[in-house]
């Protein structure tokens, strides 16, 4: 059993989310489980907050709800995807994990959800009712790309330079926003114009009421400023750092490279009917706006033998003075002649 102690459980019984976390052991070593890995899967468990709680739990249930009426295939299904997620490949893992989860949350009472056999071509679980129609579904996992991971790790870089020049050395508090323009080709040197027209217009308003817009033509950027001395306002020191960028050109070229691929991928290997639909559920990154990435679809993407398009983009939120957690998500559905008689679906 993974270690509990000091865990976050919020106002969740406690015992039921202990039964519900046994099953982990079934499918996982336990040692692994508790060890001292740096793997994603094992810094969740590491991790006592109560969002990692949640995170835990919904997986956790997911794979009881799968075991519970698990065939010998499934059973198997499950030991190999938790071996995925084991491995040191980031994309199998992650994949395998989502898969889990997806496959778990469309379990009902109502109809029978199966995973495909390992190694099955086109989609990955399928959806068989009562009457004998069926829903064969491909499962994809569209994480942030390494634009959006270089933009991040110099946005990080970026703001403990300005938190060395500001925070640090003279004790100011900051507001900073920078808006660019463009994604910039040149990282660093970009950073490296921001630093120097923020600190040569620094000193001149310091403790000034109005916020403070400095234009850097180089960079194609704005950046807002507003300083402020803690001294004179009797605040605590405080800061802030927003920046805002466009997206990498090639960003909505690889996802929908991807998600073209994906419709190619289960039409070629399952013909739809009166009887069968093929639906692609894609878990669109965080950076993408899931009304920008409907639309784009409904513009460049061939559906082919795809019936829907499901987007998915967990959004967590909490109630105010409260420990109640919702997963909210965005839907919207277009007409079924609008897109050569398809839908897309958001949720």
């Amino acid at each position: 059993m993974i270690n509990i102690e000091d865990r976050d459980f919020g106002n969740i019984n406690k015992n039921d989310a202990i039964s519900k976390l046994k099953i982990l052991d079934k499918y996982f070593d336990n040692k692994w489980l508790n060890g001292n890995s740096q793997h994603r899967f094992v810094n969740l468990i590491k991790r006592k907050d109560y969002y990692s709680t949640v995170e835990l739990l919904n997986f956790a249930h997911a794979l009881n709800l799968l075991n519970c009426d698990a065939d010998f295939n499934t059973e198997n299904w499950l030991k190999e995807q938790c071996k995925l997620i084991k491995g040191k490949d980031i994309n199998n893992s992650n994949a395998a994990f989502f898969e889990i989860l997806i496959l778990g949350f469309l379990h009902s009472d109502h109809y029978i959800v199966k995973p495909t056999p390992m190694g099955h071509k086109g989609y990955d679980g399928i959806i068989t009712f009562k009457n004998n129609d069926a829903i064969n579904i491909s499962i994809k996992n569209y994480k942030n790309t390494k634009y959006n991971d270089i933009f991040t790790n110099k946005c990080k870089n970026l703001d403990n330079r300005i938190y060395s020049l500001f925070f640090n050395k003279i004790k100011l508090s900051y507001d900073i926003s920078i808006f660019i323009d463009e994604y910039p080709n040149d990282f660093e040197n970009g950073c490296n114009e921001i630093i120097n027209a923020i600190t040569e217009n620094a000193s001149k308003f310091i403790g000034k009421a109005n916020d403070i817009l400095i234009i850097i033509e180089k960079v194609k950027c704005k950046v807002v400023l507003k300083l402020s001395n803690p001294e004179k306002l009797s605040k605590k020191i405080s800061h802030r750092l927003f920046v805002a960028c466009k997206h990498h050109k090639n960003e909505i070229k690889n996802l929908l490279d991807k998600i073209q691929d994906a419709v190619d991928n289960i039409s070629k290997y399952s013909q739809s009917s009166n009887k069968l639909k093929n639906y692609v559920i894609i878990h669109t990154n965080d950076i993408l706006k899931v009304s920008d990435v409907k639309s784009i679809i409904e513009k460049n993407v061939n559906l082919k033998d795809v019936h829907s398009i499901i987007l998915l983009q967990p959004l967590i939120t909490h109630e105010f003075n409260n420990q109640n957690i919702h997963m909210n998500y965005f839907y919207d559905e277009i007409a079924a002649n609008k897109v050569n008689e398809k839908n897309i679906l958001l949720i």
